[in-house]
Formats: structure tokens, sequence, C-alpha cells
């Protein structure tokens, strides 16, 4: 790749209307880009869409980031712990027995991280109108396959 050159990608639309969204949501991953601190040289809207309608009110982003993690927000292994466990669960469709293997762990071990992550963020990751997992989508954790 070019040093410098950078590609912003729309979802797949179909007639004029759907070429014009399509372009919207690349300007979109392009501006989402230009915020980012990563070398990364492809900015799909597919994999960002949930942050570029988020930056597009930092204000409102700021206190959602701030409300939504809650005590998991910590920076300590226990909190990674938990956020790593809580993003495998969310990522198995909600399987402990799934979660436990990946995690190398055993299951009532994942349902108590489950159980104290939600403790931690004020038991909404199976209630409220957004799925949890889209607003965490975009965390990548290094430590497991999930």
């Amino acid at each position: 790749m070019i040093s410098g050159i950078r590609v912003a990608a729309g979802l797949p639309e179909s007639g004029v209307e759907g070429f014009a969204f399509s372009h919207h949501q690349a300007l979109d991953a392009v501006r989402v880009g230009m915020l980012s601190r990563t070398d990364r040289w492809l900015f799909d809207y597919a994999e960002l869409d949930v942050i570029a309608m988020l930056s597009t009110h930092l204000d409102e982003a700021r206190w959602f980031v701030r409300r939504e993690p809650g005590g998991l927000a910590g920076s300590g292994e226990p909190a990674t712990t938990l956020r790593t466990t809580l993003k495998c669960y969310l990522d198995t469709e909600r399987s402990l027995n799934t979660t436990a293997e990946l995690l190398h762990v055993a299951r009532n071990t994942v349902a108590y991280r489950i159980q104290r992550a939600e403790q931690l963020r004020g038991g909404r990751s199976r209630s409220g109108g957004c799925n949890f997992r889209l607003r965490w989508r975009s965390r990548r954790s290094s430590a497991t396959s999930c």
C-alpha cells in the first residue's frame, strides 16, 4: 500500500439513491478514519457504523462512553477480564458453555463473571433499547478468539 493512501467504503446499495446513501456512509467512514489513531488503510462503514453514528454528536458520544460501561471501564486486570468474558459471551450468542470452552475456564466462572459485569454496569446488558453487543463490537480483544 502506498503510504498515506486511505480507502473508505459504504454498504452496497442499489439505484441512484442507494449509491448516494453508500457514498454518504463512505464519507462517514472517512471522518471516523481521520479521527482514528490507527494506521489502517481501509475504513469500512460496516465495521464503523456505530462509531460513525456516535461521533456525529461528540458530546453525546462522550456521555454514552462514560455511562455505558459503568464499572467495566476500569483499567485494571479484573475489569479487563470481565470485559473479555462479556465480549466473548455476547459473541457466542450468550452461550455459557461455548464461552467457557473458548476462555478455558469453568462454566460457573463464566456465569459469575457475567453476573459481576452486569452488576458493575447496573444490570443493563440484558435490557435497554440498544443491543449491548453492538456497542462493544469495535472493541477487539487479543486475549481470546472471541
